[in-house]
């Protein structure tokens, strides 16, 4: 192996130690740090090759993780997924795994009942009007954010 390639490589596994990365995110890091397209393609074959990098996986580890941290819409999922260029098969393959937990009215309850809590002992009125625009802020139909909320206060109060 060249020098280039295992500095390209060892560039590559630093960025992967912080965050797991798309096929694409690398690849545009790799050209920002002036490598050909093709020993970019090279150094990807190579991690691909290692399962070090999968967009597959990436997928995966994405929905996992903004479900756990800080969820959004699965319209809004699917766009950050697009965005980080992972194409739109891996895309409903990771959706499909996960299809009971990305049902949009299940991620914005969860969430309206968090923000609920940290919103105190305001009036039921302003609570309402806030966690609507919480709720459609996130990537969430304004007929979804209706429903739940209707629903969260109706277990509520």
């Amino acid at each position: 192996m060249n020098k280039e390639k295992e500095k390209g490589i060892r560039y590559c596994l630093r960025l992967l130690s912080v965050r797991s990365r798309s096929v694409h995110e690398v690849r545009e890091r790799l050209i920002g740090k002036e490598y050909t397209a093709e020993n970019a393609d090279e150094i990807l074959e190579e991690l691909k090759k290692e399962d070090i990098l999968n967009d597959k996986k990436f997928a995966e580890e994405w929905i996992d993780t903004r479900l756990r941290t800080t969820p959004r819409s699965a319209r809004v999922l699917r766009l950050e997924l697009t965005q980080k260029g992972v194409s739109s098969d891996i895309i409903d393959e990771a959706f499909l795994k996960r299809e009971d937990d990305l049902k949009d009215s299940v991620v914005a309850e969860e969430i309206a009942r968090r923000k609920m809590k940290s919103m105190g002992n305001q009036p039921k009125s302003d609570v309402k009007v806030k966690l609507f625009r919480f709720l459609t802020g996130k990537g969430f139909d304004p007929e979804i954010s209706e429903e739940i909320i209707c629903r969260v206060f109706e277990n509520e109060f």
